[in-house]
């Protein structure tokens, strides 16, 4: 198993390695972390919500005309929908009413005063933890591991998110709240993981906005929000949700993986172009993990990375040529293919 399918199984903590290139050259990778824990911004009403992320894009969070792909939407009716009106776009009133547009992980890392210039996200996790007193857990959990843009789109490019209970319709895995914590693992792809800049406010919705999946209205102008990737292609996101849960009981750690260009504003020298080996690709490490470990975008938190560690250690590494180990730092400049 090569260092790149290791850290697609575990995020959190696999050694930084670069991916299979779609064209070689040195790049930087970095590992980023958010964490939203719902009782410090919402008081009440999390009985029952949802996080969806879509982690190939670098959201800009909730403000209007802006590009965004991370979203949390939470209510007291696991049956209520958030609301996309001109007076409450989605994203940007209220968590219990419209949902929230989060900021992404790594979207501080692309901002007009960044040393780099684009990212490509590689590998990412979203987890949740239950926080609240043991005597008190209640509640279920749903996981959608791999979210279609087509389910949240009504109308050609209005979006129409769904309710929690729609979103368990929709989700294969579902349980208990699990107490030892849950994770989804996101599923990257050749044609997914493009390298993406951070998209910049518009100023109006009338136009697009490059490297963003969704765009902000504004309830001000009475402006939706939209889809603004007209064909996202093979963009997938991660959901967890949830419901009859004690308020105020649950946070949500995202960790993104990702390449960074560096921006020739930086100063930094251009590194040469190293080829890409044949037949290597995205597509072919995450097929390959299909078959190594069944299962492997969802499992329980605790003990999550010891468990895929030992499912990778039970396989022989490839040869030098095709893997490249590191120091498994948070920062790493890899000049290495894997």
């Amino acid at each position: 198993m090569t260092g790149y399918q290791k850290l697609i199984a575990d995020p959190c903590s696999a050694n930084l390695t670069r991916s299979f290139a779609n064209s070689g050259g040195s790049s930087i990778v970095e590992r980023t972390r958010t964490s939203i824990t719902l009782n410090e911004t919402i008081p009440t009403e999390t009985e029952n919500g949802y996080i969806l992320w879509f982690p190939s894009y670098h959201g800009s969070g909730s403000e209007p005309f802006a590009g965004q792909n991370w979203f949390y939407f939470v209510n007291s009716s696991s049956g209520d929908k958030p609301l996309n009106t001109g007076a409450d776009p989605l994203g940007l009133v209220s968590a219990n009413r419209t949902g929230r547009w989060l900021i992404d992980p790594a979207h501080s890392n692309l901002e007009a005063d960044s040393i780099f210039s684009t990212g490509r996200t590689i590998a990412a996790c979203l987890t949740m933890d239950y926080i609240g007193p043991l005597n008190t857990a209640a509640g279920q959990y749903a996981v959608v591991q791999n979210f279609d843009v087509n389910a949240l789109v009504d109308s050609k490019t209005l979006l129409d998110f769904p309710s929690v209970d729609e979103v368990f319709d929709y989700a294969i895995s579902r349980g208990r709240l699990p107490l030892e914590g849950h994770q989804v693992l996101w599923r990257p792809s050749d044609e997914d993981c493009k390298s993406r800049s951070v998209p910049a406010s518009t100023g109006s919705n009338t136009a697009k906005i490059p490297d963003a999946l969704f765009l902000s209205g504004d309830d001000v102008t009475g402006q939706t929000s939209r889809l603004n990737e007209v064909d996202p292609g093979e963009a997938r996101g991660i959901c967890i949700a949830w419901r009859g849960v004690p308020p105020n009981s649950l946070v949500f750690n995202a960790v993104k993986v990702a390449e960074y260009t560096l921006s020739m504003k930086s100063k930094a020298v251009e590194v040469p172009v190293i080829s890409t080996a044949p037949g290597l690709s995205i597509d072919k490490a995450v097929s390959t993990l299909d078959k190594m470990m069944p299962g492997w975008q969802e499992s329980a938190l605790r003990g999550a990375g010891a468990l895929a560690r030992k499912a990778m250690s039970a396989y022989i590494l490839p040869s030098a040529a095709t893997y490249l180990s590191n120091s498994g730092s948070n920062f790493a400049i890899m000049d290495g293919e894997l």
